[in-house]
């Protein structure tokens, strides 16, 4: 006779038509609406609550997306046609960047500064490190323990001054999020029962999980040691004025408050389809859209006249929320779909 129990995960991951499923569309939607807001807020920071809050958010949202990346990457042989596949993003970025240049022309500011390319605008550095990660994962995936590798150079790498040209630092420190997205796929996450379709008591946990997590960030903060800089993950311990112990010591507790965190998310994300949902297929045009308007936003009376605090959050809470369903609708995702998936740049390299 079939259950209740055995009958719930295969609703809940039931595709939508296009093989596409609820779960991860939600995420990324959810995910993608906390990476606007954080922008949204980084200029209005110095309030104690705008900080806390900024603070929350940087512990965890780009380590989640991580996750999810690594979730849906291939760790098959990187041949010819798997090596296009991933080029895309190398290619969007350099498109991105020529629109940087555009908005730097029309803005009176250098059209090239001296770190172009090299140090990728402001948000570009995220499709870097994506492309280097999923460029390294096939070679990861044959070492014994790649994930505890990814973690010891994370906190390794620290006591260097990796710097930040070609999103170097952010890729080692960012990596074990992206492998271990991919390491609990493989060890059959995608099948357990508890987090396909979570019980009410699973996901009290996980909301305890979360508050517990963000309020450790919270007692973090109150450290003499601590700087905001330990969540960009792009500079040494020395650089934020961090012994080698302070520095592991801090990084390796972020590490663990980010994972719970994002794990924790995962499993609070409405596994039912909504109409906001279709955000999630459209969350790399959010990423590439959203960066110039705030950036432009920045440069308007506006910025300097709201206040650090609760009217902060709120102003940039809307901002996100308009940014997101603006741009991550479906008609702006097929204008952008040439910049998003530039196959027509590629298709001359294609393998025949």
């Amino acid at each position: 006779m079939t259950t209740a129990s055995t009958i719930r995960p295969a609703v809940a991951v039931r595709p939508a038509p296009g093989g596409r499923i609820a779960l991860w569309d939600n995420a990324r939607a959810l995910l993608i609406g906390l990476v606007v807001f954080g922008h949204g807020l980084e200029s209005m920071r110095g309030s104690t609550s705008v900080d806390v809050v900024y603070a929350v958010v940087y512990a965890f949202h780009v380590p989640a997306f991580l996750f999810v990346s690594g979730w849906f990457a291939r760790a098959d042989r990187l041949d010819a046609k798997a090596l296009l596949g991933t080029s895309r993003l190398l290619v969007t970025w350099l498109l991105a960047e020529a629109g940087w240049v555009v908005l730097r022309l029309a803005t009176g500011e250098p059209p090239f500064p001296g770190s172009f390319l090299v140090v990728p605008s402001w948000t570009l550095w995220f499709l870097v490190t994506l492309f280097l990660m999923r460029l390294l994962l096939p070679y990861l995936a044959r070492l014994r323990a790649p994930l505890v590798l990814a973690v010891v150079a994370t906190l390794g790498v620290g006591l260097l001054d990796v710097g930040t040209a070609f999103s170097a630092s952010r890729t080692i420190c960012l990596l074990p999020f992206f492998l271990l997205g991919w390491w609990l796929r493989g060890r059959g996450l995608d099948r357990a029962a508890w987090f396909l379709a979570p019980s009410v008591r699973v996901r009290a946990a996980a909301g305890a999980a979360m508050a517990v997590a963000a309020g450790a960030i919270v007692l973090l903060m109150r450290q003499d040691a601590w700087t905001t800089q330990l969540l960009f993950w792009r500079r040494g311990y020395a650089g934020m004025d961090l012994d080698a112990v302070e520095g592991v010591a801090l990084r390796g507790t972020v590490l663990v408050i980010a994972a719970v965190m994002t794990l924790a998310l995962l499993v609070l994300a409405p596994r039912t389809r909504f109409r906001w949902s279709s955000v999630g297929q459209h969350t790399l045009t959010v990423y590439l859209l959203h960066g110039p308007v705030i950036e432009l936003l920045r440069r308007t009376p506006l910025d300097d006249a709201v206040p650090s605090g609760p009217l902060a959050l709120l102003l940039a809470a809307l901002l996100a929320v308009v940014l997101v369903v603006g741009l991550g609708n479906d008609l702006v995702g097929r204008l952008l779909k040439p910049l998003t998936e530039p196959d027509w740049a590629l298709r001359r390299l294609s393998p025949s």
